[in-house]
């Protein structure tokens, strides 16, 4: 018992104390002086290399953000978004963007023609599903911020009276992470593509929605055009004269 007291002193106490205690213990151990200081040595440098209390280590972990073929990019509030040349992130109830200013996407919607097409079918709108399919052969042209979820949709329904039915069909066809932009909700609940974007920018600004805008449209134009560069964490050191 009293080997075992020394030796915890020894290791709270430090390297001076760890020393007396190595003397002591050869004095008064005996012959298992060697195999005390053995593990007195191997306590310190387990003593030594431990990680503080309450850090955790890093793994080799990949961000979805970093997916993308041009990296990250650290916007202005320190939220990580996928890194475009063309486009930068802003918080839609902070800038208010215009309809030019949204970035533009091309969308493959199979499973929402499927959709419609029974839809159309039902309500007896032929005519509306074939301009829509038309217009998706090459990819659903949409403001790639302008839209909806799923649960946000399934929201309204249930507040405008649509029957438990209707809404079970959207919520099993479409995955909880599906995105329904302005063009499919007007498409689908017969409505101006004017009225469903004012709708989706609305839903967005209310959620503080951080999305992606034109960085052609968004940038300041004329001498003061280049520190918005800073903005984007791409600082672009000022040109410098020849020296003649």
């Amino acid at each position: 018992s009293w080997c075992a007291s020394t030796w915890l002193k020894s290791v709270v106490s430090g390297p001076a104390v760890a020393r007396e205690t190595v003397r002591t213990s050869w004095c008064f151990g005996g012959a298992s002086s060697t195999l005390r200081l053995a593990m007195l040595m191997r306590t310190m440098r387990c003593v030594r290399v431990a990680r503080p209390l309450g850090s955790r280590g890093i793994f080799s972990m990949t961000a979805p953000e970093a997916s993308g073929a041009g990296g990250a990019v650290v916007t202005k509030y320190r939220i990580t978004k996928p890194f475009n040349e063309k486009t930068t992130w802003d918080d839609f109830l902070i800038a208010l963007p215009e309809k030019d200013h949204l970035a533009k996407t091309s969308k493959e919607v199979p499973v929402f023609l499927r959709y419609l097409k029974l839809v159309c079918d039902k309500e007896g709108r032929p005519n509306d599903w074939k301009e829509f399919m038309t217009r998706c052969k090459s990819g659903l042209q949409v403001e790639s911020d302008a839209f909806v979820t799923v649960d946000e949709l399934l929201t309204v329904m249930w507040k405008n009276g649509f029957s438990e039915q209707s809404r079970n069909a959207v919520q099993f066809t479409f995955g909880s992470d599906y995105k329904f932009h302005y063009p499919e909700l007007a498409v689908l609940f017969d409505l101006s593509e004017e009225d469903t974007y004012k709708f989706c920018l609305r839903t967005r600004m209310e959620q503080s929605h951080i999305g992606e805008l034109d960085y052609g449209s968004v940038v300041r134009k004329g001498f003061f055009a280049r520190p918005l560069d800073c903005v984007r964490h791409r600082c672009v050191p000022p040109r410098s004269f020849p020296v003649l």
